[in-house]
């Protein structure tokens, strides 16, 4: 199992020299959102980092008051594919065809799908970061859109970091 590093591993173990008495235990992976949230809902876990913030999630979760770090939802394509490299706009990818790829309960791929209904570009879910990336480089998904920090942490873990292109386009 590839190990995750990055800001929260980094957050977390500062935590945990600062106050030791806490004797905290933490794991560290990436998780399908869907069960995440069921994870949180149980009190398998007590706390994630990375998870946006939105109107609904803040009725069921307690955020920190200034964010650790911004994110931005960014779109990755395939190295190879250079033609869309350059894309930044959304009508651009109207006309260059292909799906974009989501993470299932992602607000990336909601906002994306908000955004963009008039055009009716087509859209797909999976669960995970690495099953988005395998379907990309299976030929069913032309793009892929995420929250920067998981697309490059995700692409590092799962051996597609070299294989990648964040395109100019950001939500």
């Amino acid at each position: 199992k590839p190990e995750i590093s990055g800001m929260n591993i980094e957050i977390i173990n500062a935590f945990i020299r600062k106050a030791p008495e806490f004797h905290i235990k933490y794991g560290s992976e990436m998780l399908p959102t869907p069960r995440l949230f069921k994870y949180l809902e149980d009190n398998t876990v007590q706390v994630v980092f990375g998870m946006a913030k939105n109107a609904e999630r803040e009725k069921l979760y307690q955020y920190t008051d200034v964010p650790l770090y911004p994110v931005k939802f960014s779109f990755v394509v395939r190295a190879d594919d250079r033609e869309i490299h350059h894309i930044s706009s959304f009508e651009e990818i109207k006309h260059s065809g292909g799906t974009v790829l989501g993470v299932r309960a992602s607000n990336a791929i909601r906002l994306f799908e908000k955004k963009t209904r008039h055009l009716g570009i087509p859209t797909e879910v999976v669960p995970t970061i690495e099953q988005n990336f395998r379907k990309m480089f299976a030929g069913r998904g032309r793009y892929f859109v995420y929250n920067n920090y998981s697309l490059i942490d995700g692409a590092k873990v799962f051996g597609f970091y070299d294989k990648i292109v964040m395109i100019p386009l950001v939500l």
